[in-house]
C-alpha cells in the first residue's frame, strides 16, 4: 500500500500545541506550601498520574498506553495498536487542528485550558504523502469518515519500518503540513519553544468559542507561549 508514496530521510523541528499547568509545575507546588525540598518527589508522583507536565511528558505520553484496558491514543493515523506522535510543520497548524478539536469540547465543558508551544527535532524516515489528496480525499477528510483508510495506511507504514508521516493537514488547507510520528526514538530535544532569532517565547493565543469562525476564533498575545482555549459568547 505504501509503495506508491515517496520514502525519504528527513531533518525537521516538529512542533505540537500540549496542554500544560498555566505556570510552572515548581511555582504552583510552592502556592501550594510544598516544602521545596520535596518538589522533586512531588513531580515524580504527578508523572506517575498521567498528566503531562512538560514537555518530555507530553513526546513520552503519546508512547505510553492509556485506560482500560491499556491502549494508545486514537486518531486519523492510529485506532489505539500503536502509538502516534501527532505534530506539525507550522505553527499556524498548530492553532487550526487546537482549534477545530477543542471547538466543540469546549461547548460541552466550557473551562479554561492553557496550551503551550513545544517543539523537537525529527531525524529518521518518512513517507510522504503531500500531494496526494485529490487521489486520495481522505487523508483531508474534514469528518472521521476518513480514519480507516488512513489507519491502515500508517499501519502498513510502521509496520515496514517508517518513523513517522509528512501529510497534508485537513485543517490547515492548502499549505499545513502535519507530521504524525510512529517511532520515540527518532525525536530528541523536546523543550518549550522560543524563537530562535531573540529568544522570546512565541505569540499567544487565545482560543474562544463562538459562531463566527467555525465555532472558535483567534487572538495572539505577542512575548507569551500560551494558547487559551475558552468559551465566550462572541
Amino acid at each position: 500500500m505504501i509503495d506508491k508514496f515517496t520514502r525519504d530521510s528527513r531533518r525537521e523541528t516538529l512542533f505540537k500545541l500540549a496542554n500544560f499547568p498555566r505556570a510552572g509545575v515548581d511555582e504552583l507546588l510552592l502556592r501550594r506550601g510544598i516544602n521545596p525540598d520535596a518538589i522533586d518527589d512531588v513531580k515524580a508522583a504527578i508523572g506517575m498520574v498521567g498528566s503531562p507536565i512538560s514537555p518530555a511528558d507530553a513526546l513520552n505520553y503519546s508512547f505510553e498506553r492509556h485506560g482500560a484496558p491499556p491502549a494508545y491514543g486514537v486518531g486519523r493515523f492510529g485506532n489505539g495498536k500503536w502509538p502516534v506522535f501527532y505534530s506539525v510543520l507550522e505553527k499556524e497548524t498548530c492553532e487550526e487542528e487546537v482549534r477545530h478539536h477543542l471547538g466543540s469540547a469546549i461547548k460541552v465543558v466550557p473551562y479554561t485550558r492553557y496550551f503551550q508551544f513545544m517543539a523537537c527535532d525529527f531525524d529518521d524516515e518518512v513517507l510522504d504523502l503531500r500531494g496526494k489528496e485529490k487521489e486520495h480525499p481522505d487523508l483531508v477528510s474534514p469528518t472521521d469518515s476518513g480514519y480507516p483508510f488512513c489507519q491502515v495506511l500508517a499501519q502498513s507504514a510502521a509496520a515496514s519500518s517508517v518513523d513517522g508521516l509528512l501529510t497534508p493537514s485537513a485543517r490547515n488547507r492548502p499549505d499545513g503540513v502535519c507530521s504524525p510520528i510512529f517511532t520515540r526514538s527518532a525525536l530528541t530535544k523536546s523543550e518549550i519553544y522560543r524563537q530562535p532569532t531573540s529568544g522570546r517565547l512565541v505569540s499567544a493565543c487565545h482560543l474562544r468559542g463562538g459562531s463566527r469562525s467555525r465555532g472558535c476564533s483567534i487572538k495572539r498575545y505577542v512575548g507569551f507561549s500560551k494558547l487559551k482555549v475558552c468559551e465566550s459568547s462572541s
